[in-house]
């Protein structure tokens, strides 16, 4: 009787195993067809090129292991690789970091010091929290794919499962690009090195027509290699606005102190007792 039960089990579970249904099929991301595309890359092109300026006061939160930091900026953009920074205290302007292309300066007015070197992305993440080199740091905060030339000729298209249109396209460096869109709009950007590491991801968010185009009020960005992150949050920017160079240049005054940090006064020597 026993073995009969235990052969009647057997059976059950067999037909059950026999009548179960598949796992169901991994879903294949549809492709943008070759018009939709070039309809993505038209719009995209139109505008980044009509892009020039940017002008806004933000909110700027930087986290960095213990550190964190939280400001009111006003923040200056030209491109291609002109960049200010106007951090404010209570009291007034506490730093101003100027980028003009490979230079950068920095001025702290409650000591009347100003410090110049080359704009290097180290340079960038200590005095403007953004690890990258002038032209991505532009392209960041303007919500531009950076080489848009390659997005175009290279990128493969695909919709996922949530409608946004990714486009896969390698960076100059044998590094890996993802662009993320709404329709028209950058929502997300990520860029991994050639061993598959995530140099940034950056997401874009609370898009507004500002009249001339659209454009987001809201950046967030992860640096996993810098292990730092930033969200700023811009108040009524403004694009476009003629810009003056000087403004990207700082003139020191006649009591300034100037340090340069890529040549720093050599360390006096300890006397010998």
């Amino acid at each position: 009787m026993r073995r009969l039960a235990q052969w009647l089990i057997l059976c059950t579970l067999a037909a059950c195993s026999a009548v179960r249904p598949p796992s169901p099929p991994v879903p294949i991301a549809p492709a943008l067809s070759p018009q939709q595309f070039q309809q993505l890359m038209s719009a995209i092109a139109v505008r980044d090129q009509g892009l020039t300026s940017l002008s806004t006061a933000a909110v700027m939160e930087y986290h960095a292991g213990n550190r964190h930091l939280k400001a009111r900026e006003q923040i200056l953009v030209m491109r291609p690789e002109r960049l200010r920074v106007e951090a404010s205290s209570p009291f007034g302007v506490a730093l101003i970091v100027a980028v003009d292309g490979s230079r950068l300066q920095i001025y702290d007015p409650g000591k009347n010091v100003l410090m110049h070197g080359a704009a290097t992305a180290d340079g960038l993440e200590r005095f403007a929290q953004i690890p990258m080199e002038p032209k991505a740091a532009v392209d960041l905060l303007m919500a531009i794919a950076p080489d848009s030339e390659d997005l175009a000729s290279r990128g493969e298209a695909t919709i996922d499962q949530g409608g946004a249109i990714v486009i896969n396209y390698p960076a100059a460096d044998g590094g890996h690009r993802e662009a993320r869109f709404a329709g028209d709009n950058l929502v997300g950007m990520r860029e991994s090195d050639g061993a598959g590491q995530i140099r940034y991801e950056v997401r874009y968010a609370d898009y507004h027509d500002i009249g001339a185009l659209m454009f987001p009020y809201s950046i967030d960005a992860d640096f996993p290699a810098a292990g730092s992150s930033l969200k700023l949050t811009f108040k009524r920017p403004i694009v476009n606005a003629p810009l003056a160079p000087a403004m990207f240049t700082l003139t020191p005054g006649p009591t300034t102190k100037e340090i340069d940090l890529d040549h720093p006064p050599p360390t006096p020597a300890t006397p010998r007792s």
